[in-house]
């Protein structure tokens, strides 16, 4: 029974001894009331007639954890070398493991403020591309959040992150000549 409507939500007769199971779809950080009612009768003397007797009540609050662990935070080049120097304005591939206690996969991946799809490249491992940018230095990716196919945003409690490094831009040489001076031959660099 849904406490906000106290409808019923589910209902299931028993009609046999020993273990039960009872399953219903709930609705997160909703509250229920689980009952057990007995309805029943006795033998032809008339010794008992219980009927909805509530022999069980319980307060059902549901409050899920998906229990999220990422792991395995690696980068690569648009080739699929591992590495984690990069030219400016590059592409880095960035793979990782997401398990949660559901079987829910990850979709998107927010990173440093900026949401991502993912690609599953096999179970529980994912993969998404982010632009380095043109300042060159150390730059520190932090995972900050996990949605799930079912569009629950996971926030990443533990420590997410890779660094890589941004190079600065090799000097390029144009118009380079050699003089000759006089007879020598010399030519000054």
């Amino acid at each position: 029974m849904s406490k906000d409507s106290y409808a019923l939500a589910a209902e299931k007769e028993i009609v046999h001894t020993g273990e039960q199971e009872f399953t219903l779809d709930v609705e997160e950080q909703k509250e229920y009331t689980f009952q057990v009612l007995l309805s029943w009768k006795e033998t032809e003397d008339g010794s008992r007639q219980v009927k909805d007797d509530a022999v069980l009540e319980k307060t059902v609050y549901m409050i899920r954890d998906y229990g999220l662990r990422l792991s395995d935070i690696r980068t690569f080049s648009e080739d699929g070398t591992d590495m984690v120097y990069f030219e400016p304005d590059s592409i880095v591939k960035i793979s990782f493991r997401a398990e949660t206690f559901t079987s829910l996969a990850a979709e998107q991946v927010q990173m440093n403020g900026t949401v991502s799809d993912l690609k599953s490249s096999a179970e529980n491992s994912y993969e998404f591309t982010v632009n380095t940018g043109s300042e060159p230095g150390v730059q520190n990716l932090t995972m900050e959040k996990i949605i799930l196919e079912n569009g629950k945003k996971l926030p990443v409690e533990s420590v997410a992150s890779i660094r890589v490094e941004v190079l600065k831009a090799v000097p390029e040489v144009e118009n380079l000549h050699r003089f000759s001076h006089g007879l020598s031959r010399r030519y000054p660099v």
